[in-house]
């Protein structure tokens, strides 16, 4: 009977360990994210901003506090605007042009480098390439 003990224990103790293990390895983690968030949102919107500037006939970036981006559709029969906010907590971008609404997400890759995704978890290849998307709803 106390072999049975015994590994009933030792079982309790691996699973207690484990689970130790892995609430350690979501708070490294969820700290590398928070660290990386403001720098991605950055260079994010430095991506939007710089396919503005590439594009001055057709989008004009606006100047925003630093959680929020918009960008104005130029020479356009109707009036639209692309306006992005981050929710720094979550890691969420969310984005609205007119009906059209979605988001992105600031996720770490398997090297816990953070890097912007789709609404689905996809890393985008590039902040050039995120930007491309997002900004392709003024045109839709």
């Amino acid at each position: 009977m106390g072999g049975k003990l015994d590994c009933a224990i030792a079982k309790a103790e691996r699973e207690c360990q484990s689970q130790e293990l892995a609430g350690e390895v979501y708070v490294r983690e969820r700290r590398a994210l928070d660290e990386q968030i403001p720098t991605v949102w950055a260079k994010f919107k430095a991506a939007i901003q710089w396919k503005c500037a590439a594009k001055p006939n057709h989008l004009r970036f606006m100047v925003c506090p630093d959680i929020e981006a918009k960008v104005e559709r130029l020479n356009h029969s109707s009036h639209r605007v692309l306006e992005m906010q981050l929710l720094r907590e979550s890691g969420i971008v969310e984005f609205r042009c007119g009906e059209a609404e979605g988001c992105c997400t600031i996720r770490l890759n398997r090297q816990n480098i953070a890097g912007v995704c789709d609404q689905d978890g996809r890393a985008f290849s590039s902040l050039g390439d995120a930007a491309d998307e997002v900004l392709s709803l003024l045109f839709s």
